[in-house]
């Protein structure tokens, strides 16, 4: 249990929106001797070329753990490339992150981000990425989430990013009696990354947990919902109040920052340190058009400590290889 006499949390991921908007660091560009690396990568298949963007994704990996726990990166002439040459570039610059990681039972490395008619809101089984609903804020089971933008939806389909460290101070420091069900544990259902089903948990999972002195999260209303759902016992008044603090938190202007990608944007972002959510999106009628990002589960090269539980859990990703380490 995690204790409530220690200080605020102070690390520089715990950042509000007004700070975070005072903060150039997390907004970069990719630089023209980067890019050319990038081309040679695609189109030579020579990473021996490669020494500015492998230092460039070191420092970024370091940096998700000790600063921010975010970056937006822009410049990425994805124009000038198929998908199949942008996907392998994001597989290459994954593996100087850390270790891509299975996101669905086939364990496949990439997902494409598209509507597919997906009813998330009415179907528990449903996965947010395959529809175009609004999503509610959330966390990943990875270290870190990769998301390069290749094509932008008609209209909304912004992602909200907050700080799960710094909404813990505020209910910390104003509403202290939410975080009892917030550390104890709440119902929890993982669905299936490929939207086929899922799981129930055996306990209770915590939304903030401890280890080695770092505190880090792990939320998602829906699969809250759902766990109790299939635990057969309604949230009490207080787990209740709990669940829909954080996620009002984590939408709050004062919390969050709004981001609408663009084609050639990559966004990475840890999922221990921050909360990320997505409003709705109209898409193109032209299918060459809609709305698509590149995402890639990244277990990261600087290791936040975690509790061996969430460890084993996050950091094996999902499919035949998740599986045979867990064997």
């Amino acid at each position: 249990m995690i204790d409530l006499t220690d200080a605020a949390i102070r690390e520089p991921a715990a950042w509000t929106a007004h700070e975070l908007r005072a903060d150039p660091s997390w907004a970069q560009q990719w630089s023209a001797g980067e890019i050319a690396e990038m081309h040679d990568l695609i189109v030579d298949g020579d990473a021996g070329r490669a020494s500015l963007l492998e230092a460039r994704l070191d420092e970024l990996a370091q940096g998700l753990e000790t600063e921010r726990g975010l970056y937006v990166i822009g410049g990425m002439p994805i124009g000038e490339w198929s998908e199949a040459q942008v996907t392998r570039l994001a597989l290459w610059m994954g593996r100087r992150l850390g270790t891509p990681r299975g996101q669905n039972r086939q364990g496949d490395l990439v997902t494409m981000v598209r509507d597919v008619g997906a009813d998330y809101v009415r179907d528990p089984q449903a996965r947010g990425y395959m529809s175009s609903a609004e999503l509610q804020p959330h966390t990943d089971g990875c270290d870190v989430t990769g998301l390069l933008c290749l094509a932008q939806a008609r209209s909304g389909g912004a992602t909200r990013i907050a700080s799960s460290l710094a909404i813990f101070n505020h209910i910390r420091e104003h509403e202290p009696e939410l975080l009892e069900p917030l550390l104890l544990g709440l119902p929890f259902y993982v669905r299936d990354a490929d939207g086929a089903g899922g799981r129930l948990i055996e306990r209770p999972l915590p939304v903030y947990f401890e280890e080695a002195g770092f505190i880090s999260a792990c939320f998602n209303a829906k699969s809250v919902e759902v766990g109790a759902q299939m635990r057969g016992v309604p949230l009490s008044p207080l787990e209740r109040s709990a669940v829909d603090r954080v996620a009002a938190l984590a939408n709050d202007p004062e919390f969050c920052v709004e981001l609408t990608l663009a084609p050639g944007q990559l966004l990475l972002f840890s999922n221990w340190t921050s909360f990320h959510s997505r409003t709705e999106f109209v898409d193109h009628d032209d299918p060459a058009r809609k709305r698509c990002l590149l995402r890639l589960w990244i277990h990261s090269n600087y290791e936040r400590p975690l509790p061996a539980w969430m460890a084993a859990s996050a950091r094996g990703g999902l499919g035949p290889q998740a599986e045979r380490n867990a064997s």
